[in-house]
């Protein structure tokens, strides 16, 4: 039939009694008979059942029934616009009545002819997404009736018995081209159940179109530096910390501490720390000063060990400054929201608080490193990230047995990283272990000894003494080689100080980090530096070789930076019944002396030998690089160069900022002279035994106001016609404490002129040009 052509009424009186809608609705029906969508269903047995064998016993009707229209009417199809042909679901919105229910309808009877019927409103079922957008006929009268055994097959409530009776045998549209059999419904069997989740658990597991998490964070997160400000300003008097500056513009770090930050002392039983230890300048830049307990806040420790492990959590919401939540931010809001949006809230938080506990805890030991809260975060997404939408049984299984691998090694490291933060006897102490596997040299020092002119006897005595240590839990190897002694025994020792200026008494006491009695090298109970006794011939020469357990070239042990003295008599090793006995061994006067200077180190180790200094400074382990500091003084003496002195005082101010340098010296010829500090506090042969300028960073060489230059660049010192001069410097690279502490290297006076690295000779850029060494001196630690 085409679309051209017009079925003719059979009764006029009817037609005149319809509008021109119904006629158009009439034609357009017609015309589109022939339509592919109409094809297409008289091609489906699932859509429209076959009434050719609807009364045969052994052929049972398709389970998707469609409500046939009576009389075998034909029911009109969808407009030919609505169908796209090369695609195989509906894009187009489903239909809506044209005509209200009970509404009178011109339809067509392929033997009666045109007739009026009852038009019910439409039906549509889904069953199954992949109908959802298929569009079904419309359902006559009879149809919609509850008891119509023409009714949608009903999926969760089938019929126990035949869908309808030969007395109840409809009429529907007969197909001449569909003959084939539809499957029954013991063929096809039930349908699988649909996929259910528990509303709650699939809002929190199911990726969300809101980061809802991620936003309330961030509020959080200002909200917590909005106190944090709020308080510097009630302890400090400021809103942000200017002396010395944060430069993220946020509070004070005792501050920080106090709110929360994470601070190993406060969190666990600390060997150089205790409730009581004097922490100076806690707020205010004064003398005030106030008890660790005080410092870490939240109502102290109740009487107990420092206990305050809820620091591995809070620090994860808090921020430095401004600048920090800034940049955090930037990250937090955008990274973040995508994550939790693809992940879901749940897992989101989870990798949110795993890698950041993980991450804190790793740097309360390794204050440097910092890589343990990234380790966890690739555990926790490689166990969390979710599985594809297609993939094979096969995958599943090995995607879960992964999954629960990376389970078991996150639980263990974390349970193993916890044990070693409250089971060692020292965290930070792991650092430095696992520091020195990576180094493949020895730590080095050395010490050049001169007599002391004011002790009787000195004449003459001189010698080197070397260290040497693989590692802090390894013994230091002393080896000394003295000359010009009396026969017989001398104690040696290491002192507090590597100060000289008067002498070996400058020196002060023993080096007592841990306030022992003297004792000998074997003593459990002794000093840190009692090395017993050295023994000269009868030519006044005496070589020593110890490995001492007890020394230390790393930490806040180490010796370097002090003095080894030889004394005028035997160390009774505190055994003695002198009053002295159990301070100096009764040793006598000091003979001479030595600086114990760095002389070789690798990269790695060199910068951290005075990381903390015992009663000198006090490191917030894992909040490098700031630091709660006492003032920290150092001191290089310059002697034995012919009519050359000088003397040079480093001065660290308690709060951390640049540290002062003044010089004095004398003996030396008028003009510039190039004044610089050298890498090695090794005078074995002079001051060519210094090596190049202390330069960690490899910087060209420059002037002192120059941002490009070594550390210890300090340009020239004036020398007037009477050969002395006055050097004064406020430096803001050089430290006496922390990675690239001075102490312990060298500091050299030259001939020449140092041109400042903008001069055109070749040396310009590496030593200004600045001549030769005139003099030298180790830097030591002062009081």
């Amino acid at each position: 039939m085409q679309d051209s052509e017009k079925i003719p009424l059979q009764d006029p009186d009817l037609v005149d009694s319809l509008d021109a809608r119904d006629v158009t609705r009439r034609n357009q029906s017609q015309a589109l008979l022939n339509s592919p969508h109409v094809r297409f269903a008289e091609r489906s047995p699932s859509i429209i059942p076959s009434p050719i064998y609807e009364k045969d016993p052994s052929v049972m009707s398709s389970p998707m029934l469609t409500s046939a229209l009576p009389f075998g009417s034909v029911p009109t199809p969808l407009p030919a616009d609505n169908y796209d042909r090369g695609r195989e679901t509906f894009d187009q919105p489903l239909p809506t009545p044209s005509a209200p229910p009970h509404e009178k309808t011109l339809v067509e009877e392929e033997q009666y002819g045109p007739r009026l019927a009852e038009q019910t409103s439409f039906d549509y079922r889904d069953e199954d997404r992949s109908l959802r957008r298929l569009p079904l006929r419309e359902l006559s009268a009879a149809a919609a009736r509850p008891d119509s055994p023409q009714r949608m097959f009903d999926w969760d409530h089938p019929p126990s018995s035949p869908p309808y009776t030969d007395e109840e045998q409809p009429i529907v549209a007969r197909s001449p081209s569909f003959h084939s059999r539809a499957p029954s419904l013991e063929e096809i069997g039930p349908p699988p159940p649909p996929y259910q989740v528990v509303r709650p658990l699939k809002i929190l597991l199911s990726p969300v179109s809101r980061p809802w998490f991620t936003w309330i964070s961030a509020l959080a997160m200002l909200a917590v530096l909005i106190v944090e400000l709020v308080t510097n300003y009630s302890k400090t008097g400021g809103i942000i910390a200017t002396n010395p500056i944060n430069p993220m513009i946020g509070p004070k770090i005792t501050v920080l501490v106090h709110m929360g930050a994470k601070y190993t002392p406060c969190m666990r039983g600390f060997k150089s720390e205790s409730a009581s230890t004097l922490i100076s300048n806690c707020y205010r830049n004064d003398t005030s000063t106030c008890t660790l307990e005080e410092l870490c806040g939240f109502g102290g420790f109740y009487g107990q060990a420092p206990n305050q492990s809820f620091r591995l959590i809070i620090p994860i919401f808090m921020h430095t400054g401004i600048v920090h939540y800034v940049l955090n931010m930037l990250t937090h809001l955008r990274l973040g929201g995508e994550l939790e949006c693809t992940l879901g809230p749940l897992r989101y938080v989870a990798l949110y608080i795993v890698s950041g506990f993980a991450g804190f805890a790793t740097s309360s030991m390794l204050a440097m490193v910092r890589s343990g809260g990234f380790v966890a975060g690739l555990f926790m997404g490689g166990i969390i990230v979710p599985k594809p939408r297609q993939s094979s049984r096969k995958a599943s299984i090995i995607r879960w047995i992964v999954r629960l691998v990376m389970f078991l090694i996150l639980i263990v490291y974390l349970i193993a990283l916890l044990a070693v933060f409250y089971l060692s006897e020292d965290p930070v102490e792991v650092y430095f272990t696992l520091l020195l596997l990576k180094a493949l040299k020895k730590m080095k020092a050395i010490a050049v000894l001169r007599s002391d002119p004011s002790v009787p006897g000195s004449k003459g005595v001189e010698g080197t003494i070397k260290f040497s240590q693989s590692g802090p839990k390894d013994r230091v190897l002393v080896e000394a080689c003295l000359s010009g002694l009396e026969a017989g025994k001398h104690g040696f020792h290491v002192h507090e100080f590597g100060d000289n200026t008067n002498g070996c008494t400058s020196a002060g006491q023993h080096f007592n980090p841990d306030n022992k009695q003297h004792g000998g090298p074997e003593d459990t109970e002794r000093h840190a530096g009692d090395f017993g006794n050295v023994e000269a011939n009868k030519d006044g020469k005496a070589t020593f070789k110890l490995e001492d357990p007890v020394a230390q070239l790393h930490g806040d042990k180490s010796i370097i930076g002090r003095t080894i003295v030889v004394h005028v008599h035997e160390d009774d090793l505190g055994r003695g019944g002198y009053d002295d006995s159990k301070t100096t061994g009764h040793a006598g006067g000091r003979l001479a002396c030595g600086v114990i200077g760095i002389t070789r180190s690798s990269k790695q180790i060199a910068t951290l030998h005075h990381l903390g200094m015992t009663n000198k400074l006090r490191v917030i382990p894992g909040l490098y690089p700031f630091y709660i500091t006492i003032m920290v003084n150092a001191i290089a003496v310059f002697k034995g160069f012919a009519a050359i002195t000088g003397t040079v005082l480093f001065t660290q101010p308690e709060n951390g900022g640049n540290v002062s340098v003044s010089a004095t010296f004398g003996g030396l010829p008028p003009g510039l002279h190039g004044f610089h500090i050298h890498q090695y506090g090794n005078l074995t042969n002079g001051c060519d035994s210094t090596g190049a300028h202390y330069n960690p960073f490899n910087k060209t060489h420059g002037g002192p106001q120059d941002a490009e230059r070594h550390i210890g660049d300090f340009g020239n010192v004036q020398i007037g016609a009477d050969g002395t001069g006055r050097f004064t410097i406020t430096d803001d690279q050089v430290r006496l404490d922390g990675p690239t502490s001075v102490i312990g290297r060298a500091v050299v006076i030259h001939a020449g002129v140092d041109d400042l690295g903008r001069g055109n000779s070749p040396d310009s850029k590496t030593t200004g040009n600045s001549g030769s060494r005139l003099a030298c001196a180790v830097i030591g630690v002062a009081q």
